[in-house]
């Protein structure tokens, strides 16, 4: 009777990490890792993309066990691992480019999702102080990682440390104003994650949080990068939709009247960006006929503010809301763009006030649509 042949096994080469348990996937092979980088010293011309590719593969199989590995495995491995992706941040080489950057970012929460999140304040703090170490820019790609593993761990659990999210706020508005010091690209991912932690734990924003990132976005919504506009835009939405912030009726109008100026010389992208966010800055002081007519009965009359007109709270009807965008419409001087985007802004705030309101008021926005624009 013959014997069965044995499957032989593909020995581990470097640049390949080897996965034999559950437990094995989160050990970083430092000996598999070093023999990779003894490789590229013999690349022509020298490079990290034997060490790039290692780290790229052991983080992809890292993040596959996460999903499914048991809560005794991570109670084991989470604060080995947790260090060895902070290390894989602010390494020297290789660097940690966008690829292993979302991996990183990725890994990080999956461990605080399914694993314990006790250490998650103290990790976020750590990636702060990277994207605030060294003078002005300093490693680019290692600000980039921190700023991005900050902005993914935001968006989804960080209501569990919004304690935190006034000190981020300033660290992403240093990079997002500073476009002498900091590179294009890394003040984007700033405000994206920025709009991310609005999105997430929005609710932790103070109030003089929320006043200085306005502030920003008023001048960043002009930018001369197109994609800064963009991305301001869509912090804009988030900041009216997850935070407390509140606008008097001043203000209102003179953040509409700069907003539609960004739609100026701009993409049909960043032209529907700027619409939605303007018709979200409109819609969130809208409010519905049952809910008028609820608190009237219910309450007195408002007081006066001392403060003078424009300043107590407001709110506006349907006929408002339309008359605040055929004034910037109806200019002689408006440019067709910007009347391209104002038609965007009148779609997004349609859907946003929903069938019933619309259908309610049919005859006078058809009026509006057909006789006053």
């Amino acid at each position: 009777m013959s014997t069965p042949t044995p499957t032989p096994t593909r020995p581990s080469t470097p640049g390949t990490p080897t996965t034999n348990t559950a437990r094995d996937v989160f050990e970083f092979d430092e000996r598999l890792f070093t023999a990779a980088g003894e490789l590229d010293k013999f690349s022509n011309p020298p490079s990290n993309n034997k060490q790039e590719l290692f780290v790229f593969q052991w983080l992809a199989a890292v993040e596959r066990e996460l999903k499914r590995c048991g809560h005794d495995i991570f109670r084991i491995m989470q604060p080995n691992l947790e260090r060895q992706l902070l290390k894989l941040i602010s390494m020297p080489t290789p660097k940690p480019r966008h690829p292993i950057r979302r991996l990183i970012a990725r890994c990080f929460l999956s461990l605080y999702v399914r694993g314990n999140s006790s250490t998650l304040y103290e990790t976020v703090q750590i990636l702060q102080s990277l994207i605030e170490a060294g003078k002005g820019m300093g490693d680019k790609d290692v600000k980039l990682a921190a700023i991005h593993c900050i902005g993914v761990i935001m968006e989804t659990i960080g209501e569990k440390i919004q304690s935190l999210v006034s000190e981020l706020a300033t660290s992403f508005l240093k990079v997002i104003k500073y476009e002498k010091i900091y590179p294009l690209i890394m003040r984007d991912e700033a405000m994206v994650a920025l709009r991310k932690m609005l999105q997430g734990a929005g609710r932790g924003s103070t109030d003089i949080t929320n006043k200085e990132i306005l502030k920003t976005l008023k001048v960043t919504i002009l930018d001369k990068a197109l994609i800064m506009r963009s991305s301001s835009a869509e912090s804009l939405s988030a900041l009216v939709k997850h935070t407390s912030i509140t606008f008097i009726r001043s203000d209102l109008e003179a953040s509409i009247t700069l907003f539609i100026k960004a739609m100026d010389e701009s993409t049909y992208a960043i032209r529907k960006s700027v619409a939605t966010s303007i018709a979200t800055l409109l819609y969130s002081k809208f409010q519905g006929e049952e809910n008028l007519s609820m608190n009237s009965a219910q309450s007195p009359p408002p007081i006066a503010s001392k403060q003078g007109a424009g300043t107590e709270a407001f709110t506006l009807d349907v006929n408002e809301l339309l008359t605040h965008l055929s004034n910037a419409y109806n200019k002689p001087n408006t440019s067709r763009e910007v009347r391209a985007g104002l038609s965007e802004t009148y779609a997004a705030l349609f859907i946003m006030l929903g069938p019933s309101v619309v259908e309610r008021h049919y005859s006078s926005i058809m009026k509006h649509l057909l006789i006053d624009l």
